[in-house]
């Protein structure tokens, strides 16, 4: 199917949203490397000022530095999974990676909202041959759904299932506010072009493959 130049847009757009929210996390953990590097900086000038240096407390910044560090290295490496999957139009990929990811990507939203993302260990590998960009694209708009229908303080579930006729990608929340979910009707013709199809469940939403390679 040929995009359409607002299909190209809402595209861009997605990539938009979650490459600010990465920069977002980059600049917080800049931030507290920065705040830490100060204050070593100020141990540092009372020792050769002759005070003897506080070592408990060099290694708790040492400490918080390396956490940053590890925190803005995994998060390059999911920026960099997102960037490249653009590279292909259909590569084999499994699941319970993909849901890693998309909890990833949808951190921020998440966390504006003070709800928890959690990944559902899945009983088997899963594999699916997709458009992964397209996949992500999906899985976001499907956790930005739910989150307008889910309580502060909750948390949403993605989980993968398969069968021998299809492979199934579900989202729930442990609780909402009785609100529909909003945005549902752009996550259908998505899934759909991607060879999927959109199924609204009890207290849940997902989206099923058949078993084989999908559309790219």
């Amino acid at each position: 199917m040929k995009a359409t130049p607002a299909a190209d847009l809402a595209g861009l757009q997605f990539m938009g949203k979650v490459v600010a929210a990465f920069s977002h996390d980059f600049k917080n953990s800049l931030a507290i490397i920065n705040e830490n590097a100060g204050l070593l900086k100020d141990l540092t000038a009372m020792a050769t000022n002759g005070r003897p240096p506080d070592l408990s407390r060099l290694e708790t910044l040492a400490q918080r530095i390396g956490q940053q560090v590890q925190r803005a290295d995994e998060m390059t490496r999911q920026v960099n999974r997102f960037a490249h999957s653009m590279d292909r139009a259909a590569e084999e990929v499994d699941l319970s990676e993909m849901l890693t990811l998309a909890t990833a990507l949808s951190r921020r939203p998440a966390v504006l909202q003070r709800v928890t993302l959690e990944v559902a260990p899945a009983g088997e590998p899963l594999r699916l041959t997709i458009f992964v960009f397209g996949l992500q694209r999906v899985l976001y708009e499907c956790v930005q759904a739910v989150l307008t229908a889910c309580t502060p303080g909750g948390k949403i579930t993605l989980s993968a299932t398969g069968s021998a006729q299809e492979l199934t990608v579900a989202i729930t929340p442990d609780s909402a506010d009785g609100k529909d979910m909003a945005g549902l009707e752009t996550v259908a013709p998505l899934a759909a072009a991607l060879g999927g199809k959109l199924r609204r469940e009890p207290g849940s939403i997902a989206v099923v493959w058949p078993r084989g390679p999908a559309a790219a």
